[in-house]
């Protein structure tokens, strides 16, 4: 709305200049101050350029990759084992495990920008044990978040694997 009311401004402004008669011989028949052009041009073109940058914001497919992926946080590797297992023992109780071959699996395709096939999720999730497919989906996320196979590794070689 108020680009298209500068816009009239503009173009009414131009219809102006080109139709006032020229008076005397110094060929000047309206004066019109350089900042009611130059200001109105000037804000047009920032609002064009900050909507283009948006525009290649929300284009670019990097946009929507996960922080951790884009490495302005942790790398993949550099998790403190010591603290993921304690977190995860104060969150989800002693008994917590992770199923070493699927973290590592959502790592791996994780990184590899692949996405998790949803049917195929839902069924390998059905077939896990019973009692253990929070443990399953866990291992799913962590891997799929984290981003990590040896983080998935260290865990399971701390004896928090279930197998």
């Amino acid at each position: 709305m108020k680009v298209s009311t500068v816009i009239r401004g503009i173009v009414t402004l131009i219809i102006l200049i080109g139709y006032t008669p020229v008076t005397g011989d110094d060929g000047v028949g309206l004066e019109l101050p350089v900042q009611l052009i130059g200001f109105p041009v000037i804000i047009l073109a920032v609002r064009l350029s900050n909507f283009v940058k948006k525009l290649s914001y929300a284009l670019n497919p990097r946009t929507y990759v996960s922080r951790s992926r884009r490495g302005t946080e942790n790398g993949p590797d550099d998790y403190d084992i010591d603290e993921v297992e304690n977190r995860l023992v104060k969150e989800l109780g002693p008994q917590v495990c992770i199923f070493e071959r699927v973290c590592t699996y959502h790592a791996l395709a994780g990184i590899r920008n692949h996405h998790i096939g949803w049917n195929d999720l839902v069924r390998k999730f059905r077939s896990a044990p019973e009692g253990k497919k929070q443990y399953y989906m866990l291992s799913v996320f962590m891997g799929d978040i984290m981003g990590s196979p040896n983080l998935c590794h260290q865990l399971a070689k701390r004896g928090r694997g279930c197998g």
